[in-house]
Order: C-alpha cells, then structure tokens, then sequence
C-alpha cells in the first residue's frame, strides 16, 4: 500500500469562505454582442476548504479585465489572503500590479488598514497542471453545465450571466 502526502494545511484547517482561493480561466465561450460572434471568458474563484464557486464573466484575458473580476469577487465575497493561480501570463502582470498598488498605498493612510489584509499570491509549479487539481475539476463540471444547459446556443452577455449565476447558486448549494 502507498502512502499519500497530505493536502496542504490551507485545504484542511477550517477557515471562512475564499480566505484560500484558485483562480482559473475557463473558455472561450461564444456570445451574441456586438458581432455575431463574440468570445468571452469565465473567471472561476474556488474556495480551497468548502470548495464554493464564485463566477465572472470576463471579455478577455487581459490584465485590467481579470484586474475588474477581481474587484467584483472581492465586492461581493471577500478580500482573499492567499490567491493560487497557474501560471498565466495574465495572473503574473495583474501580480505585478497589484504589489504596485500596495506599494503606492503603503505611505498612505489607507495602508494601515489594508496592511494587515495583504494578498499572498501563489502560483503552482510550472508544467505541474495537477497542482491546480482542486480549482481544475471545477472548471471541468462548469463547462459540462454550460454544455447541458446551453448546447450550441448562442446567448447574449446578460443571457449568460444570468445561467452562470444559475450554475454558481447550485453548485454552491
């Protein structure tokens, strides 16, 4: 009988919701928009211990948009401590970013409320994708939900924003 490491204490020790998320992309999915066929992103935020779903729709891989995402997650969710990523370019560029912010904040007053609540961000091993195992299967039964519920179907952006809320609220139930 082998023995199997053990998960990493952020995946077992109970803490509140997306104090520990993974963040992936998934897509692309084809929208109606302004042409007849436009592509779009999911942004999946994944808490690493209740393993809850908070979904985005992103237009496109940039860094501003997934910057946006972010903020919108952290509207309504949390301010994570520690984000887990791939290693997308987008994820380093919005890393770089994001230590900007709170270097030019860090004279501010602002910072010394923001100081303790301080974003680590952590990207998984280059090449290793099974690292990412516990955000990976999300995206996985995301897309099977989509393609049930939507087929071929193309929908417009509030359209499938609504169906994504759809697919957040029951698989977070």
């Amino acid at each position: 009988m082998q023995i199997e490491a053990p998960l990493p204490s952020e995946r077992v020790v109970p803490s509140a919701q997306f104090t520990v998320t993974g963040i992936d992309f998934a897509g692309p999915v084809n929208i109606r928009c302004l042409k007849p066929r436009d592509v779009a992103y999911i942004a999946l935020f994944t808490c690493a211990t209740t393993r809850a779903l908070h979904i985005e729709l992103v237009h496109d891989l940039t860094t501003d948009k997934f910057l946006l995402a972010l903020q919108r997650f952290v509207g309504r969710r949390v301010l994570p401590n520690t984000i887990y990523t791939d290693n997308a370019t987008t994820f380093h560029a919005a890393n770089k970013e994001l230590i900007l912010l709170w270097q030019t904040l860090s004279s501010a007053k602002p910072q010394q409320y923001y100081a303790p609540n301080g974003i680590t961000w952590r990207f998984i091993a280059r090449r290793a994708d099974w690292w990412g195992d516990w955000w990976e299967r999300l995206i996985g039964i995301v897309k099977q939900c989509l393609r049930k519920v939507l087929g071929r179907t193309l929908l417009d952006e509030e359209s499938l924003s609504t169906v994504l809320i759809g697919i957040e609220a029951a698989l977070n139930s």
